[in-house]
């Protein structure tokens, strides 16, 4: 941990609830990532996509033609095509809905044990949004736990993308 801390040039005030933090972030992203690609059909949902675009490529050719009745055609097909976009949407929101109450009950939870503490690590810089200043106790660039589970968790997500992408070869 002192490795990294040096590495970075940051000063950890709360080195276990650094780790602790972190971790969580770590586990609630996998979990995350993996409720949802178990539950959303990707092909399906490509396949829609497609679809989608194709008939938007042909609505735009026939009414720059001036075709009405490729176009009253096409207008009858969207409503269809709209409906399984919509089904799509609701796919993937299905799994947001399934994890969010785990999420939430373990933000509340470091809230209630990391919510005093103030910062928890100290920056040789600043990021917006993230870090914050103390005063009194010498903190120029401080990371709260929350903003601590928001960096965690992002740069969880962006590497296990790259790393699932690189696998299924999406």
């Amino acid at each position: 941990m002192k490795m990294i801390s040096e590495l970075l040039g940051a000063k950890l005030l709360y080195p276990t609830v650094v780790l602790t933090v972190a971790g969580i972030a770590i586990c609630i992203t996998l979990f995350s990532s993996l409720v949802h690609r178990k539950a959303v059909d990707r092909k399906h949902m490509d396949a829609v996509r497609e679809r989608m675009e194709k008939h938007q490529k042909e609505y735009l050719k026939a009414n720059e033609a001036g075709d009405k009745k490729r176009l009253a055609q096409l207008e009858r097909e969207q409503a269809e095509i709209m409906g399984a976009v919509k089904d799509n949407m609701m796919a993937s929101l299905k799994p947001t809905l399934m994890t969010m109450p785990v999420v939430l009950i373990l933000i509340w939870l470091m809230g209630s044990w990391y919510g005093g503490l103030g910062p928890v690590l100290d920056l040789p810089f600043g990021l917006p949004f993230l870090t914050h200043a103390v005063e009194e106790a010498g903190i120029v660039n401080g990371v709260d736990w929350f903003g601590l589970y928001i960096a965690s968790a992002i740069s969880t997500a962006l590497f296990l993308e790259l790393v699932l992408r690189k696998i299924f070869k999406m």
